[in-house]
């Protein structure tokens, strides 16, 4: 049914909400027009690639994000929107994969050959007991910096939920010696960067293969 996609609560007033990065998520739509929606400074916006754009003013919704202007509804459900306008037919749309891109940095200019990498991305939104895992990452590191991972985000994750992504490092012997955390902003643009600078844990030098190559040397 048509008024299925409707938005079922009158305006109130606009909700505040936290300011994401600059940039929008890009929808391919059934109308072969593709559309971005762009929260920016407290305001939503709806471009078309034609180059008009639509300011849009949200409305309270217990199960879907939805917004209006001018008899104009954008409804957001998931990785999916549809677009309702007086007098012509509803546009079902489809959004593009969110990424969050984390660059690793540290102090120092050793690379850290061999050591084991593992990062854990959570929804805190709930608070610290309620915590949700993401997406966990386990891998070894050879050589470079900085170095970058990459999260596809699920298109079940609310945009304005609050995450923390922490990375761990571990050498050869599988002694933690570096750390970093990081609680990242919402996640409605179609791909975030976010640096993230890992610590020394404790004052021991870690075992990496260049130093265990020294040591096998020197045997």
């Amino acid at each position: 049914m048509r008024n299925a996609h409707y938005c079922l609560l009158p305006v109130l007033a606009a909700l505040i909400l936290p300011a994401a990065l600059a940039g929008g998520r890009i929808y391919e739509c059934s109308d072969q027009t593709r559309r971005m929606f762009e929260p920016a400074d407290g305001q939503f916006w709806l471009h078309e690639s034609g180059g008009g754009k639509l300011a849009l003013t949200p409305v309270p919704d217990s199960e879907q994000r939805c917004y209006q202007a001018d008899g104009v509804q954008w409804t957001i459900k998931g990785a999916s929107a549809t677009l309702v306008r007086p007098g012509k037919p509803d546009v079902s749309c489809q959004g593009n994969p969110i990424m969050l891109r984390a660059e690793l940095g540290w102090a120092g200019r050793n690379t850290y050959p061999g050591a084991r990498i593992e990062a854990r991305l959570q929804d805190i939104s709930k608070g610290e007991k309620n915590a949700v895992l993401v997406e966990e990452q386990k891998l070894q590191h050879h050589s470079g910096m900085p170095f970058a991972l990459s999260f596809r985000l699920p298109d079940t994750l609310d945009p304005q939920s609050k995450l923390r992504l922490s990375v761990s490092m571990f050498d050869l012997e599988g002694k933690l010696f570096m750390r970093g955390e990081a609680e990242l902003p919402p996640v409605e643009p179609p791909q975030l960067s976010v640096p993230l600078q890992l610590e020394p844990v404790g004052s021991r030098r870690p075992l990496t293969a260049s130093a265990a190559s020294q040591v096998s040397r020197a045997r």
